[in-house]
């Protein structure tokens, strides 16, 4: 698992404006606006803040895109506070960890083609 760096913010597109004031005026500094589905706030020494107006876009994973293209559908809750249900909520960090990691094929086999593939019988009582 990757290391959590910095803070995704989810918001609605017509209050960039009105995120970017408030980011601001609590010392950050705008390092990307309006470019895309994200903005990035920096404030030293090690904060990092992403304001986002969708999760994946159309350029990620398709079937990420698809799940989360109706956000707000997902989220629960009233009011100024949404949230994701648990199983919402862990699939997406599942996702967003993915979309950060390169795709990798998987190791070759160091065995020969004769290789026994077998492995030791387990006992039942140990599982």
């Amino acid at each position: 698992m990757r290391e959590f760096a910095d803070h995704d913010v989810l918001f609605d597109a017509g209050r960039a404006a009105d995120v970017r004031a408030i980011m601001e005026g609590l010392g950050f500094t705008a390092a990307r606006f309006g470019t895309g589905n994200d903005d990035i706030y920096h404030k030293e020494p090690i904060l990092n803040f992403e304001t986002r107006t969708a999760l994946f876009g159309p350029l990620h994973d398709k079937k990420y895109y698809e799940y989360y293209s109706d956000v707000k559908g997902r989220l629960l809750g009233d009011g100024r506070e949404k949230r994701f249900a648990r199983e919402d909520f862990y699939l997406y960090l599942v996702a967003h960890e993915r979309k950060h990691r390169p795709r990798r094929r998987p190791p070759r086999s160091t065995r020969s083609s004769t290789a026994s593939t077998s492995r030791p019988a387990v006992s039942a009582g140990l599982v």
